[in-house]
């Protein structure tokens, strides 16, 4: 490819020293090179901070805070460098914790180069565990074709789905990022407002390729959404969907989806030998109207798709 796209990549972090290691280094070796790695650090410990300092070289650099700020105040911080300090053509804006496959910056800029409205791209990719053994998919099933949303609505409807554009895994037009308005409502699931209105600036793409790599461990927000959170984000949700036949179909896709929780939650309790507890789980969802029987066939449906696993790639 030709290397005249230029991109600087912003790590967010925070008291991760070695997983960071293992960001810099899919960085590090990615075809396609990017031309600043900037790791803005959110106030961790001494100590780790020293750690992360070592990083620090011709193309990484470490921008420091004295004091401690939420999440969204570090990524708000990106947005700002990338329009006042590094104004190169694309943005990647990535987490401590995760990894990228050498050929994610390649692919996702070539998608982009090749396709001048669209605003962002992403892919699939593998779940990794913290020592960083692949465990799952992130995304499902396994396709040879490319998703493309050219709108919000379409956008909306598919986090609706129990699907998702994985916001640490996005390599946008930098500009496009600033002209999107936030939903501080949201907390930490603000990134499905952010990618339902990078939508309506110019369209998102997919790939079907797995290039990346999620880490899920025990010190992640993610792991601690609580009910409130999503349903201010299924709330969200409705509210953008342009027309009664979208906004209908985003709700029976909520109700699905929730009804498949609540019977995954019951049968854990079952497989653990907690038959009683399971069993009142369950009638106490029904009773509470977390599950509806007229979506019970489609729920197990997509419960079954979660636990079966479709494709024949390996898992290292």
């Amino acid at each position: 490819m030709d290397s005249s796209p230029s991109l600087t990549v912003f790590i967010l972090s925070y008291n991760r020293p070695d997983f960071i290691k293992e960001a810099v280094k899919s960085l590090l070796e990615q075809t396609f090179q990017p031309e600043n790695i900037v790791i803005l650090d959110n106030c961790s410990s001494v100590e780790n901070l020293g750690e992360i300092m070592k990083l620090s070289g011709k193309k990484v650099s470490v921008v420091t805070t004295p004091t401690n700020h939420p999440s969204l105040w570090n990524y708000e911080r990106a947005i700002d460098l990338a329009s006042s300090i590094y104004k190169t053509k694309y943005i990647y804006i990535m987490h401590d914790d995760d990894r990228i496959l050498p050929s994610f910056l390649e692919q996702m800029i070539d998608l982009l180069e090749k396709n001048p409205l669209y605003s962002a791209a992403t892919s699939k990719g593998y779940l990794i565990d913290s020592s960083g053994r692949r465990t799952g998919y992130f995304s499902r099933p396994a396709s040879p074709i490319d998703l493309v949303f050219h709108s919000q609505n379409e956008v909306a409807l598919y986090y609706s789905k129990d699907e998702c554009l994985p916001f640490p895994f996005i390599v946008i037009r930098n500009g496009a990022i600033q002209r999107v308005s936030r939903s501080a409502d949201l907390g930490i699931l603000d990134d499905v407002a952010c990618m339902c209105r990078i939508a309506e600036i110019g369209p998102v793409i997919k790939s079907h390729l797995r290039l990346f790599e999620y880490r899920i461990h025990e010190s992640q927000e993610s792991k601690s959404i609580d009910q409130s959170l999503t349903d201010r984000r299924n709330q969200f949700l409705l509210e953008v969907a342009d027309g009664d036949d979208a906004k209908n179909e985003i709700q029976r896709n909520i109700c699905k989806a929730r009804t498949s929780l609540c019977i995954a939650r019951s049968l854990r309790h079952i497989q653990n030998l907690e038959f009683e507890f399971g069993i009142r789980s369950l009638m106490n969802d029904y009773k509470e109207r977390n599950i509806r029987i007229r979506y019970l066939l489609d729920a197990c449906i997509l419960l079954s798709r979660s636990l079966l696993d479709p494709e024949p790639e390996e898992l290292d």
